[in-house]
């Protein structure tokens, strides 16, 4: 049997990148409250937080192995 976080939450989608996805948004969320992200500046906002979330927990990831 798999082990429960190898099991896909969505289609193609891991228990982590559904993590990695939901902090993303609530550091997004932040950044918009405090003014700091525009309907401008949203998508290239989103996909740097996106990339440095998920570039500390791949290395994070990699530590526990």
């Amino acid at each position: 049997m798999a082990a429960k976080k190898d099991i896909p939450t969505v289609i193609g989608q891991t228990r982590l990148e559904e993590t990695v996805l939901k902090i993303t948004k609530e550091i997004v969320i932040k950044f918009i409250e405090m003014g700091k992200v525009t309907p401008a500046t949203f998508e290239e906002t989103f996909n740097a937080v996106y990339r440095a979330v998920k570039n500390v927990t791949q290395e994070e990831t990699m530590k526990l192995m």
